[in-house]
């Protein structure tokens, strides 16, 4: 499962720096500065789509086996990142 926000930010890394290899950055002190923000945006949604996706059905009473050790992983994906998304400052 994606996000139509991954697909465009598949898409703009790719016309802006070639083809997207998810394992070129591990963190994001191994990312260069100017595709930092494209790639965290790329990373975070894919992990929230997971994420998403599996907490779905906790919403309707049904609580799969337990996999939070799958989706450890993830989280610190989402942690790790964060920090670098683009974010519009609301004038605070």
């Amino acid at each position: 499962m994606t996000s139509s926000r991954h697909r465009q930010a598949l898409a703009q890394y790719e016309d802006r720096f070639g083809s997207y290899r998810e394992e070129e950055y591990g963190s994001p002190t191994q990312c260069p500065e100017d595709r930092r923000a494209l790639v965290a945006e790329i990373k975070v949604s894919a992990a929230a789509a997971l994420i998403a996706d599996h907490l779905a059905p906790y919403a309707e009473g049904i609580y799969p086996r337990p996999c939070a050790e799958k989706l450890e992983p993830l989280y610190r994906r989402v942690r790790d990142w964060d920090p670098h998304l683009p974010r519009e400052c609301a004038g605070l």
